[in-house]
């Protein structure tokens, strides 16, 4: 603003003085023209004397009191207070919030991948005897090595199999189907099982080998008098299921071939139902209820299975044969104390025999735990499997104790001691570790 003032005033002068200039001239007479060198001086005559004119102006002087302070104030205000940003008031008021970065696109999940993707577990278990039988004094061997798959197919409907591969010997050992099933549940609180599995009985043959409490199943579960084989434990048919949740009790019922797993043989004339009632007593005592009946088909008699049975040998046709089985069992667990127990009555029909063969077997199980991972234990198993002759009770005691070394690593150590008439020499030691992964 001070430089414009200037200027004005400098243009005034120069007005001025020339206005004065050519007024003399005119005033004097003189009309005569200029020429060029007249001009030019005149005007640098002009030029000077507005240079110094101008230079001894004062604008402050020249400003009124009033005006002063308000041109003074006004500076300072200016330089107090930033210009005011057009720009942003321009802008529409979208465009001076700030726009954030888009987000990165999430990865794409592989189109392969399924939502319940296969799980694979299992266990084996090396076990180490000493026995008085010569033929089977000290041995290592490999009692089982399982591969479980299951998949969670939807919200419904499961799929389960397990397969063993174990035995040191290479001329015997060959994968075996142990399970293979589907379940479908019908609501939260019943299923239904088709395909291979474990069928309904006792505590001990349903559980898992991994789990047995003391090495070896109790003498009734397996045993030749009744051809009670390990593959009996499982059969192929269909299971019902039912648990309500916060019930002290539960129902299975199976209805299968009767012939076991793995057996091709299925020309029965009826088919095995098993049934089994869980009830659970208290928090620490559990009980349960089971019957099989059922049928096995057998080829017609030898002279030399006639000849076994002695005064009960008779000659039999080919044909289904009776198999029944009932009995109970309990579990008592509290802290550290186990007290386990089973107590069943058989009934089997058998080529050869006359009548069908009937007996029983019981045994109980307790253990302690002296250390948070060592326990005691100890079992009592008598079976008697004719029960028209008492000469066929065998009676063993076993100690020993379970190491739960870590998780999924346990060491069992079981010393037994059978009793039978006559006596034979068919004591033994057996160790066994196993290991899940």
């Amino acid at each position: 603003m001070k430089k414009t003032v200037k200027k004005i005033t400098a243009i005034a002068v120069a007005a001025s003085l020339f206005f004065s200039v050519n007024g003399a001239q005119a005033a004097s007479g003189e009309t005569k023209r200029m020429d060029k060198a007249e001009i030019h001086k005149t005007l640098e005559e002009i030029r000077a004397k507005v240079h110094k004119r101008s230079s001894e102006i004062n604008l402050g002087e020249c400003a009124k009191p009033s005006v002063k302070s308000e041109a003074v104030s006004i500076e300072k205000h200016e330089v107090k207070t930033p210009p005011p940003d057009t720009e942003k008031k321009e802008q529409p008021a979208v465009v001076q919030q700030a726009v954030p970065a888009p987000a990165p696109m999430p990865a794409a999940a592989p189109a392969d991948k399924p939502a319940n993707p296969m799980a694979i577990a299992g266990y084996t278990q090396i076990l180490h005897s000493v026995s008085d039988v010569p033929a089977d004094s000290h041995s290592f061997n490999i009692a089982r090595t399982r591969f479980v798959f299951k998949r969670k197919l939807d919200d419904d409907l499961n799929f389960f199999s397990q397969f063993n591969v174990a035995g040191n010997n290479a001329e015997g050992a060959q994968m075996t189907v142990t399970d293979l099933f589907l379940q479908y549940n019908l609501d939260k609180t019943q299923n239904l099982m088709l395909g291979q599995f474990v069928m309904p009985s006792n505590y001990e043959a349903i559980m898992s080998p991994r789990d047995l409490y003391m090495i070896n199943y109790g003498q009734h579960i397996i045993n030749a008098d009744h051809e009670n084989r390990g593959n009996d434990l499982r059969d192929l048919g269909v299971t019902y299921n039912y648990r309500k949740p916060g019930e002290t009790w539960g129902l299975s019922i199976a209805a299968a071939n009767g012939e076991g797993i793995n057996t091709q043989n299925d020309s029965n004339d009826s088919k095995t139902i098993a049934a089994r009632l869980d009830v659970d007593a208290s928090k620490d005592l559990k009980l349960g209820l089971y019957a099989t009946e059922g049928k096995r088909f057998k080829a017609a008699s030898t002279a030399a299975q006639v000849a076994f049975y002695g005064a009960d040998g008779a000659a039999t046709p080919a044909k289904s044969f009776d198999r029944k089985r009932a009995g109970f069992d309990f579990r008592f667990k509290k802290e550290k104390m186990t007290l386990q127990g089973v107590f069943e009555a058989l009934e089997t029909g058998l080529a050869g025999r006359a009548r069908n063969l009937k007996g029983k077997g019981m045994f109980v199980q307790a253990g302690y735990f002296v250390m948070p991972k060592l326990e005691m234990t100890y079992k009592h198993d008598v079976f008697q499997p004719n029960n028209d002759n008492t000469a066929t009770k065998r009676t063993v005691n076993a100690g020993g104790f379970n190491w739960f070394i870590k998780k999924g690593a346990k060491l069992q150590m079981v010393y037994q001691k059978q009793k039978e008439t006559p006596e034979v020499k068919n004591d033994r030691l057996d160790t066994q570790v196993t290991v899940e992964f």
